[in-house]
């Protein structure tokens, strides 16, 4: 069991000599509040990108590589981690735009005359079946896990202080959506579930030695239909995404999940502070429920929720009863619906089930 946080800017910032202090600063909160694992971006995509990681394909920034060592590089000294307790949950791609993301995969196979999507919102889900997106993709992964730390001399396949791999962030794919009779609409998620289904046996074979995960919001799909209820709403089951079908695959060793109420709840559904703490521990539970089934450990990757004070408090988020402004009381909402995570996956781990770890956005 852990307890861990989102961190995704490490390795950028560990880049830049101005931010440096930053990561170190953020080692340090993380050690004093218990925090075990960071997970962050292995990516940062396209030569437009600020402090770029791939700025073309193949085509590596040697400073930026070297932040991804925030560690164990050359400027974080390799036993401070250790010391620390604390391990890296890395992702190797985005699905959305930040930071490149699956557009800039699209975008090089276009301009390389073999894909037809220029990297733009409309055709980006072409990632997932474009044969020269994927072999780009796969070849950013093993520069990753084949790097050679400058300072230790240890890849990073064998590196202690890497806890796991995700896939991608948050990937979804709208390819297989068709509209069926009476304006009703059907996913089958097969093209997510091909490239995951071949993703997975690529990095095991370049890194046998650490845990892998796709790094899905994990709604619910076909393979779990008496946990389709608790979807955020009919939209999530059309985005391709099938949590048991997605996790099942040999070699994904355990489960993620996500939950933002404020962003994905319509009004109807997320009116008040009581709706969305009671769908959080509706979402939590039958994810809990289904790991158990599935046999694999599940852990919270990404959770967090607005305050009064955030910017993300128009549309769906805030509704009239949370609106506790000023001081500490700005973040009484967010701890009600934290300790409502914590609480669900700790009771999970100590039934013996298969909660096994949280990542606080």
């Amino acid at each position: 069991y852990f307890l861990g946080s989102n961190t995704y800017y490490l390795m950028v910032r560990g880049a830049s000599p101005t931010f440096r202090c930053e990561v170190d600063e953020v080692l340090d909160a993380a050690a004093d509040l218990g925090v075990t694992v960071l997970r962050t971006w292995a990516f940062s995509d396209g030569a437009g990108e600020w402090r770029a990681l791939q700025r073309a394909p193949g085509v590596y920034d040697e400073a930026t590589f070297r932040g991804l060592g925030a560690f164990s590089s050359d400027w974080f000294p390799y036993d401070r981690a250790g010391k620390r307790g604390i391990r890296l949950l890395v992702a190797f791609a985005n699905y959305w735009q930040h930071y490149g993301g699956a557009d800039a995969y699209n975008r090089w196979s276009f301009l390389a005359g073999e894909g037809r999507c220029d990297g733009e919102l409309a055709c980006r889900d072409d990632f997932f079946s474009d044969p020269y997106a994927r072999r780009l993709y796969k070849n950013h992964v093993a520069a990753v896990i084949g790097r050679v730390n400058t300072f230790t001399g240890v890849r990073y396949r064998d590196d202690p202080a890497i806890f796991g791999w995700n896939l991608m962030n948050e990937p979804r794919s709208t390819k297989d959506l068709t509209s069926l009779e009476y304006n009703v609409s059907s996913n089958t998620g097969d093209a997510l579930q091909a490239w995951i289904e071949e993703m997975t046996p690529h990095v095991k074979s370049l890194d046998p030695n650490h845990l892998l995960t796709v790094g899905s919001e994990s709604f619910f799909g076909p393979s779990s239909p008496l946990y389709l209820y608790a979807n955020p709403g009919p939209w999530a089951q059309l985005e391709g995404v099938d949590f048991v079908r997605n996790h099942a695959v040999p070699g994904i060793d355990f489960a993620t999940m996500h939950v933002y109420v404020d962003q994905w709840l319509c009004v109807e559904r997320g009116a008040t502070k009581t709706e969305k703490l009671n769908y959080t521990e509706r979402w939590l539970r039958a994810h809990v429920q289904d790991a158990d089934k599935l046999g694999k450990p599940l852990v919270v990757e990404e959770f967090g929720k607005s305050t009064p004070s955030s910017r993300i408090t128009v549309g769906r988020g805030l509704q009239p009863g949370e609106r506790v402004h000023g001081g500490p009381g700005d973040f009484y909402v967010r701890d009600e619906f934290f300790e409502s995570v914590y609480r669900i996956v700790e009771k999970s781990k100590r039934d013996g089930g298969s909660g096994q770890g949280t990542n606080f956005w």
